[in-house]
């Protein structure tokens, strides 16, 4: 194990890197030291050294500029050695003072100046690059003195005039060579970076045109490409500009050079030039992609003429057929541009209507290139709203559906269909309909509404043999459900056919088959088609079941005339004392709902345990409701075990204006019945609680994990225990000053500093602990002491094993040792009395096996336990008696209300759920029941 080492200084030896050199550059390093100064060859040796040195630096600067690595220590010293043997050639050696002279002299400034530049020191760089410009007769070493002389310049401020005048020197000196094409190069990004006036980029233009070529004649891809850029923002009209690029184009073998400036003529905002070279692109070749780039512009600057030629050129099958060979970017750019002109042209064309014809060719492009597109269903319905020619809408539906390219799947097909039915409905033309109707059924395999869609026309079309069979098929109604729209308007049409050809008897036969039919009589919209279909023989019916007297046929008879609105009010009346005689509910209820008394349907619906609908009926969300109110109906919705309903309820009456000034007698009953719900959240706390309560809502909230720090410090405020959110904060809150205190280390560098801070977060350890220990629950203060214990462990062990420097005497080890423990010991003891705490806390709760076994627990643990176990005595579940089940139970209630039985078994079943508030309720029914001495069977 690696040892820690306090309170001893430590020493670090510096190690000198040394960059690497050349062999050759050591060699001549090594002979010139070993000549003396006056040697007449040692002044040739030291020059000699300055040019392999400046050699190995250019190299490594080179490798560390591909690399991107910025210049190294190294390399600089090699730098600066090269400089001050460059001198010492210049002022002569110490013992044979010969300075040089003439191009000698230039050349060495030469590559003093290098050095400099490569160094950073610009202004020696520059007077050196000067002196060379004016003081050597050689071309070369001039030439490239003047270049970087401009690139330095024009680097430190690329608008002044130096620049442009250096790099013209440089003209003067290139005789030819490839720096004439770079010189041009830079003075032509010397007149763009001027401005974006007129003249400077003509000479822009100008100069980077000049830089086209090298010496051998071959292109400059970047001149050509920033000749292309500074052309594209000069603002002309591009008329010269194509004469000169189409002759550079066709020079160089490259049309694409064409291209390339129309995409910058148009990134530039120049459409007018991009538009010239556009056109003079597609009429050499007409391209697709070309020509719908061309068709936009030409639209934006409508150019109806040109739109028109143009679209109904891309319209032909020659350039249709290049859509394959195009690239995926270019059939994304030309499907965008379309879908573009498709909907600005959908705008327009609504205020000027000649557009529609332009905007149905872009929408037929569409199509044809982009058959299986997601949005081609939007460009027919904007084609066909744009056309007002009701034949010409009929033959492009028909083309469409039939069309081998667009394969419409069915329910395109079914859609256009639809359509062409609505079109030939408005222009009142049935035979139309009935063929679509047709085609929809064949579709839809039979579908109603189609079915029904043909016989409603062939009824307009007075067409009734067809009709009419058709008719019967729909209204004949099989199962219990209910009929559909079409099943009623084509019986009542069916009829109507009957009725026109005075064909009675089967009039009365058709209607019978509704009226006779059972499944029917439950829909109550369908009380007026069926009160009219038995209008005729309900009258003497009604007579013969008022004789019969109070048996149960005659209620069944009454009650569906009551429920059908027949014979009313007599029929209700008749059949409410009759269903409350028999005691059948079901009745009861069916008949109230009739007459519309809802505040008795709504009592006899809870008496029967229809409590969902019984909570309906006192629209709990209603205006002007009580807060008691809405409390019984959201205990209605918890007894159907409606919890959605229930907690809607629930969040009105909290928003309840009398609730928002006093919680009153209600305030008990509000918070039990919010609590387990969504609703229990911090928002409760706006309401006005009593101080027990609100305490009791806070600490419920940081147990849930809904308590945000406001409430946490309102909870931790309290020095006394408010519950296990209480807890729970207390020992979280613990948990971190005893981990932020056991993190502290204090060996090594900083020690005492250290010490101190672990020192000061254990005094707040143990002020927090002050506070809490006496108001917290039993397994509260054990955490509690066992952490103090723990803490005072941790750092009384800490200190004893703080390390002895290996280079201490045994005496001073001794010492040391001594000094540590004495140290630590009043640690230990204050670990020892929080032990003593924490044995006396376990035998208070000696009698709570759980308790003991958990203060053991956390004893022998390895690491500090923060953990709060809830070890609160949980209640017995009651047994669930009877054989019954719930749902048999309120199964009886449906029937019988007043089944002690069944309420009994209910009472007993939530009982046994643990849900107290449902089971006292059948607790109070039956009392009430005891009360009044109702007798049940």
């Amino acid at each position: 194990m690696k040892k820690q080492t306090g309170f001893v200084l430590g020493f670090i030896l510096p190690i000198a890197a040394l960059g690497g050199e050349s062999i050759l550059a050591t060699q001549l390093r090594d002979l010139r030291n070993s000549l003396p100064v006056n040697d007449p060859s040692r002044s040739q040796l030291t020059l000699r050294l300055a040019d392999v040195l400046f050699n190995d630096a250019l190299k490594d600067r080179t490798d560390l500029d591909s690399k991107g690595v910025p210049s190294t220590d190294s390399l600089k010293r090699t730098q600066r050695e090269a400089l001050a043997l460059y001198e010492t050639s210049l002022k002569g050696e110490e013992g044979n003072r010969v300075p040089a002279v003439g191009e000698g002299k230039m050349k060495i400034f030469f590559q003093e100046a290098r050095l400099y530049q490569d160094l950073g020191d610009m202004a020696s760089a520059k007077k050196l690059f000067t002196q060379v410009e004016s003081g050597s007769t050689l071309t070369a070493l001039k030439r490239e003195s003047v270049l970087r002389l401009a690139e330095m310049q024009e680097q430190e401020d690329p608008h002044s005039k130096d620049v442009e005048t250096e790099y013209k020197k440089t003209l003067d000196l290139c005789q030819g060579s490839d720096l004439c094409s770079y010189a041009h190069y830079r003075l032509g990004w010397y007149y763009r970076n001027q401005g974006d006036s007129a003249q400077d980029l003509a000479k822009a233009i100008s100069e980077m045109k000049l830089a086209l070529y090298d010496s051998k004649g071959n292109v400059r891809e970047e001149s050509l490409r920033d000749l292309i850029v500074f052309t594209a923002v000069n603002g002309s009209d591009g008329l010269n500009e194509l004469v000169d690029f189409d002759a550079l184009s066709q020079k160089l073998s490259r049309p694409l050079i064409l291209d390339q400036l129309t995409d910058a003529y148009f990134g530039a905002g120049n459409k007018k030039a991009g538009i010239r070279f556009l056109e003079l692109i597609h009429s050499r070749k007409p391209q697709l992609a070309y020509g719908i780039r061309l068709l936009e512009e030409q639209y934006g600057l409508r150019n109806w003429a040109m739109v028109d030629s143009t679209l109904a050129q891309l319209s032909t099958p020659a350039l249709l057929a290049q859509k394959s060979g195009m690239t995926e970017l270019a059939t994304s750019e030309s499907e965008k541009i379309l879908k573009r002109l498709s909907i600005q042209l959908d705008q327009e064309r609504k205020q000027d209507a000649r557009q529609s014809s332009i905007f149905h060719g872009v929408v037929d492009l569409y199509l044809a290139l982009y058959p299986q597109s997601s949005e081609r269903m939007k460009m027919i319905e904007g084609w066909l709203v744009a056309e007002t020619d009701y034949a010409t809408k009929q033959a492009k539906v028909s083309a469409w559906v039939s069309s081998a390219d667009l394969k419409l799947t069915v329910s395109e097909q079914i859609h256009l269909h639809e359509l062409a039915v609505s079109y030939a409905q408005k222009e009142k033309d049935l035979p139309m309909v009935i063929t679509q109707a047709d085609e929809l059924i064949r579709l839809t395999n039979g579908k109603r509404e189609d079915r029904y869609l043909k016989a409603h026309a062939l009824y307009e079309k007075k067409d009734y043999a067809t009709a009419l069979p058709l008719f019967q098929g729909l209204a004949q109604v099989e199962g219990s459900g209910e009929p559909d729209t079409y099943a009623i308007q084509s019986q009542n049409l069916a009829l109507d056919i009957f009725n026109q050809q005075k064909r009675y008897q089967e009039l009365q036969a058709q209607a019978e088959s509704w009226t006779n039919n059972p499944a029917l009589l439950k829909f109550a919209s369908l009380k007026k088609e069926l009160s009219e279909m038995t209008a005729v023989h309900d009258q003497a019916e009604f007579q013969y079941f008022a004789g019969l007297g109070e048996t149960p046929q005659a209620l069944d008879q009454f009650l569906r005339y009551c429920l059908a609105s027949k014979f009313t009010p007599q029929s209700c009346e008749n059949a409410k004392v009759l269903s409350v005689r028999q005691q059948n509910q079901t009745a009861l209820i069916q008949v109230l709902r009739a007459l519309g008394k809802k505040d008795e349907l709504a009592s006899e619906l809870e008496a029967a345990g229809f409590f969902g609908e019984a909570a309906d009926m006192a629209n709990p969300l209603g205006a002007g409701k009580t807060v008691h109110e809405q409390l019984k109906a959201a205990l209605l919705y918890e007894l159907a075990g409606n919890e959605t309903k229930k907690n809607a309820v629930l969040a009105a009456a909290l928003k309840n204006p009398a609730l928002r000034k006093t919680m009153g007698q209600d305030e008990d009953s509000v918070l039990a019945m919010v609590q387990g719900t969504p609703l229990f959240t911090a928002s409760l706390l706006s309401l006005p609680w009593n101080p027990k309560n609100k305490m009791k809502i806070v600490d419920a909230l940081v147990v849930s994990n809904q308590a945000n720090a406001s409430i946490e410090k309102m909870v931790l405020a309290s020095n006394e225990s408010t519950g296990p959110g209480w807890d729970k904060l207390v020992v979280s809150s613990f948990e971190q000053l005893w981990k932020k205190e056991h993190s502290i280390n204090f060996y090594g560098k900083n020690s005492k500093r250290q010490f101190d801070a672990r020192m000061a977060v254990m005094k707040q350890l143990a002020a927090f602990v002050e506070k809490k220990l006496n108001g917290a629950d039993l397994v509260t203060r054990l955490i509690l002491l066992n952490g103090m214990n723990r803490a005072y462990q941790g750092l009384s062990m800490a200190i004893l094993d703080s390390p002895i420097p290996a280079e201490l005497t045994p005496e001073q080890s001794q010492s040391l040792k001594e000094s540590l423990s004495q140290l630590a010991t009043p640690f230990a003891e204050r670990a020892g009395h929080f032990e003593e705490m924490f044995n006396e806390q376990m035998k208070k709760g000696a009698d709570q096996t759980q308790v003991v076994a958990f203060a053991k627990g956390l004893q022998a643990e390895k690491d500090m336990s923060f953990s709060v176990p809830d070890l609160t005595p949980k209640s017995k579940t009651v047994a669930q008696v009877g054989i019954q089940t719930e749902g048999i139970a309120t199964e009886a209630l449906h029937k019988n209300p007043n089944d002690r039985v069944a309420l009994e078994q209910l009472k007993n079943y939530f009982e046994g759920r643990g849900q107290v508030r449902l089971s006292a309720y059948y607790q109070g029914r039956l009392m009430t029941l005891s009360h009044e001495g109702v007798k049940t069977p």
